[in-house]
């Protein structure tokens, strides 16, 4: 279900990368997928790779896959420096999962590190949410 467009040259991730993405900007989420995937398996690198992890969990997301798309959000190989990216769209999942506390709790613990003031106690109230 590959694109004729995309071949197997060193360009073909980047190529199938930004036809999801103009998938994906146009609405149609369930036409990304596929391609997200494929530039994916024709080995995406950093930062479009991590990119790509978050644009496609997000258009899980947005058809209703939501375990997947929270696998996707916690592979331990994400660029960190998309974070707070990746929690915010962890939250999103979380909150259509009905995990509330988890999906406050996550956004919480984010913004906490970014506040002037108050950071010990909103980590603290963040932790409490998901306390057992």
């Amino acid at each position: 279900d590959r694109d004729p467009a995309v071949t197997d040259s060193p360009a073909d991730a980047i190529a199938a990368y930004g036809l999801a993405g103009d998938h994906d900007e146009a609405g149609r989420e369930a036409e990304a997928i596929p391609r997200y995937r494929e530039a994916l398996d024709l080995g995406l690198v950093e930062p479009e790779r991590s990119r790509a992890f978050v644009q496609l969990a997000s258009s899980l997301r947005n058809v209703g896959e939501l375990d997947e798309a929270l696998a996707l959000l916690s592979d331990p190989g994400l660029d960190v420096e998309l974070a707070p990216s990746i929690a915010a769209f962890r939250a999103l999942v979380l909150h259509d999962l009905r995990r509330h506390d988890e999906a406050l709790a996550t956004a919480l613990c984010t913004l906490a590190p970014t506040l002037p003031a108050y950071r010990i106690s909103v980590a603290a109230y963040a932790a409490d949410l998901v306390a057992l």
